[in-house]
């Protein structure tokens, strides 16, 4: 789990490099929407649960922005199609070992 955590935060350090690299699309939208606030919460697992959600919201917005990428298949575009499903495996992952810690730590049913 913590060698996840250090290739999430290897490639969230990293890819501000490569947007800097590339140059912007003339038809790509300004993208204003934001992740909601941070609620406050003292239970772990809701912050992860609203981190996940975060995360989500971030992940469609790069879904987004790479389709006003350039038309064919380039280095640049690979590089963040690699990413996006990066996050996604990630994400993923992390919300099945949520359902299994929530489910070891709920009480049985009668």
């Amino acid at each position: 789990m913590r060698t996840l955590w250090i290739a999430a935060l290897s490639l969230t350090l990293a890819y501000p490099a490569f947007a800097q690299g590339s140059q912007p699309s003339k038809a790509a939208p300004s993208q204003t929407a934001k992740p909601p606030a941070p609620r406050i919460t003292t239970d772990p697992a809701r912050q992860l649960q609203a981190d996940l959600e975060k995360m989500r919201l971030i992940l469609r917005q790069m879904q987004t922005n790479l389709a006003f990428a350039q038309v064919g298949d380039t280095p640049m575009k690979h590089q963040f199609e690699l990413e996006i499903d990066m996050w996604t495996v990630l994400i993923n992952h992390m919300e099945s070992e949520l359902r299994q810690a929530q489910s070891s730590t709920s009480p049985p049913q009668q």
